[in-house]
């Protein structure tokens, strides 16, 4: 299973910033400590922030902070908001497009269990 790079930097950041919810984190100091590109981290962030699940502040202590629930929000969810959804095309023939479904239908089960992991949980296995 390879998560794509815009889900991994969501991981990385949410783990950063649930971990303490009420102290903001610039996305600098978010990049630096896990080594990820600014200007991809940014877009992430910028995501994130629609998504509800972390708000920006400005000025002078400034950053990001955790604003979602982390007993909810699993990995699945934060992966949905950066994985493609591949749709077989409707020009495959009928055998074509069922094991399109089957391999995807594989593939989701294959990742489930990791996905359906909470954020809260992700801390906790992490130890932070």
């Amino acid at each position: 299973m390879q998560l794509h790079k815009a889900t991994r930097c969501a991981v990385f950041a949410l783990a950063e910033l649930a971990a303490e919810p009420r102290r903001a984190v610039s996305a600098g100091q978010i990049a630096g400590k896990y080594g990820l590109s600014l200007n991809h981290l940014a877009k992430v962030l910028t995501e994130l922030a629609r998504s509800g699940l972390v708000e920006a502040a400005r000025g002078a202590g400034g950053g990001y902070r955790f604003v979602g629930d982390a007993h909810r929000t699993t990995l699945l969810e934060v992966a949905a908001l950066f994985e493609p959804v591949d749709t077989p095309p409707s020009t495959l023939g009928k055998e074509a497009q069922a094991v399109n479904r089957l391999l995807d239908s594989l593939e989701e089960r294959a990742r489930a269990p990791f996905l359906a992991m909470t954020l809260e949980e992700m801390l906790r296995l992490a130890g932070r």
